[in-house]
Protein backbone atom coordinates (compact mmCIF):
# COMPACT_ATOMS: atom_id res chain seq x y z
CA UNK A 1 0.00 0.00 0.00
CA UNK A 2 1.39 3.41 -0.96
CA UNK A 3 1.33 6.13 1.68
CA UNK A 4 0.55 9.72 0.72
CA UNK A 5 2.50 12.44 2.51
CA UNK A 6 0.70 15.75 2.92
CA UNK A 7 2.55 18.95 3.78
CA UNK A 8 1.53 22.40 4.89
CA UNK A 9 3.85 25.42 4.82
CA UNK A 10 3.16 27.96 7.56
CA UNK A 11 4.43 31.49 7.07
CA UNK A 12 4.70 33.48 10.30
CA UNK A 13 5.16 37.21 9.53
CA UNK A 14 7.81 39.10 11.49
CA UNK A 15 5.69 42.04 12.68
CA UNK A 16 8.44 43.49 14.90
CA UNK A 17 11.11 43.73 12.14
CA UNK A 18 13.73 42.33 14.54
CA UNK A 19 16.28 41.60 13.22
CA UNK A 20 16.05 44.20 10.44
CA UNK A 21 15.26 42.71 7.03
CA UNK A 22 13.67 39.51 8.38
CA UNK A 23 10.21 39.31 6.81
CA UNK A 24 8.95 35.99 8.18
CA UNK A 25 9.68 32.60 9.67
CA UNK A 26 8.48 29.49 7.88
CA UNK A 27 7.69 25.93 8.98
CA UNK A 28 6.91 22.78 7.01
CA UNK A 29 4.34 20.50 8.72
CA UNK A 30 3.78 16.89 7.64
CA UNK A 31 0.24 15.73 8.35
CA UNK A 32 -0.08 12.31 6.67
CA UNK A 33 1.92 9.26 5.83
CA UNK A 34 5.23 8.11 7.27
CA UNK A 35 6.23 11.65 8.25
CA UNK A 36 2.97 12.46 10.07
CA UNK A 37 3.61 14.81 12.99
CA UNK A 38 7.07 15.93 11.82
CA UNK A 39 7.77 19.67 11.67
CA UNK A 40 10.74 21.24 9.92
CA UNK A 41 11.51 24.59 11.50
CA UNK A 42 14.20 27.24 11.22
CA UNK A 43 13.46 28.63 7.76
CA UNK A 44 13.41 32.41 7.38
CA UNK A 45 12.44 34.83 4.60
CA UNK A 46 14.65 37.92 4.29
CA UNK A 47 14.58 41.10 2.25
CA UNK A 48 17.72 41.16 0.09
CA UNK A 49 20.36 43.63 1.25
CA UNK A 50 20.25 45.46 -2.07
CA UNK A 51 16.44 45.74 -1.71
CA UNK A 52 15.69 43.78 -4.90
CA UNK A 53 13.86 40.59 -3.99
CA UNK A 54 13.89 38.09 -1.14
CA UNK A 55 16.02 35.21 0.08
CA UNK A 56 15.16 32.11 2.11
CA UNK A 57 17.61 30.70 4.62
CA UNK A 58 17.52 27.09 5.72
CA UNK A 59 18.60 25.53 9.03
CA UNK A 60 22.36 25.05 8.97
CA UNK A 61 22.95 22.79 11.95
CA UNK A 62 21.63 19.50 13.19
CA UNK A 63 19.85 19.20 16.50
CA UNK A 64 18.13 16.52 18.53
CA UNK A 65 14.72 16.56 20.18
CA UNK A 66 13.85 13.83 22.68
CA UNK A 67 16.79 11.72 21.49
CA UNK A 68 15.65 11.57 17.87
Amino acid sequence: MESTVRTTVRILPNDRNVPPGKLADAEVHFTRGELDGLKLIGFAVWQRRDGNGRNVTFPARQFTVHGE
